[in-house]
C-alpha cells in the first residue's frame, strides 16, 4: 500500500531517477535511493561552498569531509528518504543567505548576482517541495537571528 505522506518533490525525484536509471522497469529498489545519495552528495559539497565564503579552502574541505564521515549522512543518502536532498537544499539556500549577509556587511565583497540568487530560490523552492517548512522555518529563523538590532539573549 502506498504512503504519501511527504510533500511531492521526493516522489518526483525518485519518478524521475526510476525513469532513467531503471529504463522504465520501476521494479529496482536501488533507483528510489538515488534521490538521497545524490543529495549526500551535493550536501557534502555546498557544505564545502558555503565555508568558503567565510574560510580559507583547506578549512572549508576539512568541515565538508566531516559532514561526509558522518554516520547519519551516510545512512540518509543510501535510504529512500528525504533527510539527505532536504540537507542539500538547505545548504543551497543558507549558502546564498550567508554570501548576502557578509556582502551587506563588507563593502569591499561583491555583490550577489542574479544568477546567484536565482540558485538560492530554486533552493528555497525545492526544499519546500521536499520537506515543506524545514527549509522556510531555518531561513526565517537565520534572517530574524542575523538582523541588527536583535540582541539576543540580552537582558
Amino acid at each position: 500500500m502506498p504512503r504519501y505522506k511527504k510533500p511531492v518533490g521526493i516522489y518526483w525525484l525518485q519518478a524521475a531517477t526510476t525513469a532513467v536509471a531503471g529504463l522504465g522497469d520501476r521494479s529496482h529498489i536501488w533507483t528510489y535511493r538515488l534521490p538521497s545519495l545524490l543529495g549526500g552528495v551535493l550536501a557534502v559539497l555546498l557544505a564545502f561552498w558555503c565555508a568558503r565564503a567565510f574560510a580559507t579552502p583547506q578549512e572549508a574541505w576539512l568541515g565538508a569531509s566531516l559532514l561526509g564521515m558522518t554516520l547519519l549522512l551516510a545512512a540518509e543518502s543510501t535510504i529512500a528518504t528525504t533527510d539527505a536532498v532536504q540537507l542539500a537544499c538547505l545548504l543551497g539556500a543558507m549558502g546564498v543567505l550567508l554570501r548576502a549577509y557578509l556582502a551587506g556587511r563588507d563593502p569591499k565583497r561583491p555583490a550577489l548576482s542574479t544568477r546567484l540568487i536565482l540558485v538560492g530560490w530554486a533552493s528555497f523552492a525545492a526544499g519546500i517541495l521536499i520537506k515543506g517548512p524545514v527549509v522556510p522555518g531555518v531561513c526565517l529563523v537565520t534572517v530574524i537571528a542575523s538582523s541588527p538590532g536583535i540582541a539576543i539573549g540580552a537582558g
